[in-house]
């Protein structure tokens, strides 16, 4: 089991104040199995990543490590130095400056690191555009049998059939049997619905959107369990 320790925010903090330390730091955490390829990238999407930045002429190969933490580096350099610090104090105020964690997943400050962390590499590796965005440009380039039922879903506008609307609605039961009412209102909401549950829930919209991700993380990583 992965844990964080107060040698975690140590390491991030020294980053983000360019400390002495900094790349001893930075050392670390690429070093670390916390933002390792299985860490940040879900199931298959990985290979997705590297297939579409083959396709743009680029040498990036699923399984070798040393090219992974040539962009892990400057990934997580990037995603700490452009965070303002009001947000850095937000996520933490949501950790409640908790410096122990049984289980990574339930630190809000390092589910937020691993999606900016993630995007990083796809934004350098995919032109600028996340896989998301790469995929909603260039749906017709992916190959038919690299798709995962759940990740086709999440990437088309297709109809979907009643065996897959069922096995949908059996997903989303077993996820609302896994948050409590707060955290699916707020993983449920609408585009634009930010400053709404801001209100209702007494928060800052950095704070309901920090949560969101923390929610959507530790309920990926309890589905995968």
């Amino acid at each position: 089991m992965n844990t964080l320790t107060a040698e975690f925010f140590r390491d991030i903090e020294a980053i983000q104040n360019h400390s002495e330390d900094m790349e001893e730091a930075l050392g670390r955490l690429v070093e670390s199995l916390l933002f390792s390829r299985v860490a940040l990238f879900y199931k298959d999407s990985w290979s997705k990543v590297c297939f579409q930045a083959a396709r743009a002429g680029k040498e990036i190969y699923h399984n070798n490590p040393e090219q992974y933490n040539e962009l892990l580096k400057p990934a997580i350099f990037l995603a700490l130095c452009e965070l303002p610090q009001e947000e850095w104090e937000e996520l933490r105020a949501e950790d409640e400056y908790c410096t122990e964690y049984e289980h990574r997943y339930d630190s809000v400050t390092y589910s937020y690191l691993c999606n900016r962390v993630r995007e990083e590499i796809e934004k350098d590796l995919l032109d600028g555009a996340t896989l998301f965005r790469h995929v909603g440009k260039k749906e017709d380039e992916w190959p038919i049998d690299d798709f995962s039922e759940l990740d086709q879903d999440a990437f088309t506008d297709e109809e979907v059939d009643v065996e897959d609307e069922a096995i949908n609605n059996i997903l989303l039961d077993k996820i609302r049997g896994m948050v409590n009412d707060e955290e699916w209102d707020i993983i449920t909401a609408e585009h634009g619905d930010g400053p709404e549950l801001a209100e209702k829930y007494g928060v800052t919209e950095s704070a309901i959107r920090s949560r969101r991700q923390w929610v959507i993380e530790r309920v990926k990583h309890e589905l995968e369990s």
